[in-house]
């Protein structure tokens, strides 16, 4: 890696496979550093390493933190942009 530069990808929601709508994490370059997966429901905000691209990939949740759904049993959030 290169150390003078560190690049940081912004992605807005579709990281989770709904029909064609999404983004797979296979079609992202592997001279991006960190990607951020913005706006999806469940808060991954440990960054992750991605074998295959060589990246690590965040995803800190929805920005508004008392958004729940029945349907998911996991915490939704526990980062809050400010």
């Amino acid at each position: 890696m290169d150390l003078e530069t560190f690049n940081i990808f912004v992605l807005h929601q579709n990281r989770v496979k709904v029909r064609d709508a999404y983004i797979s994490e296979d079609k992202l370059h592997k001279f991006l550093n960190l990607i951020i997966w913005g706006h999806e429901h469940e808060c991954r905000i440990k960054p992750e390493f991605n074998q295959q691209g060589e990246y690590f990939i965040s995803q800190p949740g929805k920005t508004i933190f008392f958004v729940i759904y029945i349907w998911t049993y996991k915490v939704i959030s526990e980062f809050i942009f400010l």
